[in-house]
């Protein structure tokens, strides 16, 4: 029942994988689209759940394991 959602899809996808990545390998992992994805990864990065870098032009996503929510 929770898999319906994005959200839960895209950050079960980062627990998944466990390491850096782009939108779109993301997207793939979890299975939902890429605006999909990057809206969700940009709500993540906003409750500083992942943290976020710039390499050329591709934003590259890792899960912030700092944080007490994850």
């Amino acid at each position: 029942m929770i898999e319906k959602y994005a959200l839960f899809k895209v950050l079960r996808g980062l627990i998944k994988v466990n390491k850096t990545n782009s939108i779109r390998e993301l997207s793939k992992a979890s299975r939902v689209g890429v605006g999909t994805a990057k809206t969700c990864l940009d709500y993540l990065y906003s409750k500083n759940i992942v943290t976020k870098s710039v390499i050329g032009k591709n934003y590259i996503y890792t899960l912030n394991t700092e944080n007490v929510l994850t």
